[in-house]
């Protein structure tokens, strides 16, 4: 299946895996998402800079603090606070017991490893897009 994006999207993806972000980058690139832009522990500023529709941000152990206080600056900010955020997490547990705060916080969320058609589909989904035959 294709997506079919809007040509002003701008995804904004937070991760400090290098690697993850370049598979993810050309994963939303091939499916014909025009502006893919990795960040490597950004802060609220760089984000906001760059005017994205949908930011995708990693949570995970070594820094679970770090990317929570990120989210709730995106919210804070005048710029970035209606738009959606994708949590990614390999912590199941915190994604279930953050949910409702996540909810409240207008947040979905998508439990690493994850198929590439699960990825797709949320982003799809945050930004409102449908899916087309291929």
């Amino acid at each position: 299946m294709q997506r079919c994006p809007v040509p002003a999207q701008t995804i904004i993806v937070a991760d400090d895996d290098k690697t993850y972000l370049e598979m993810i980058k050309d994963v939303l690139e091939d499916e014909g998402y025009p502006r893919v832009i990795c960040m490597v522990s950004p802060d609220v500023e760089a984000i906001a800079q760059e005017r994205p529709t949908l930011i995708l941000l990693d949570v995970h152990h070594s820094l679970e603090e770090e990317g929570w206080r990120l989210l709730n600056f995106i919210r804070l900010h005048r710029d970035l606070q209606d738009v959606p955020v994708i949590i990614c997490s390999t912590n199941p547990v915190l994604l279930e017991e953050k949910g409702p705060w996540l909810a409240k916080q207008g947040c979905t969320t998508l439990e690493k490893p994850f198929r590439i058609d699960d990825l797709l589909a949320a982003v799809a989904a945050r930004l409102g897009l449908r899916e087309r035959s291929a």
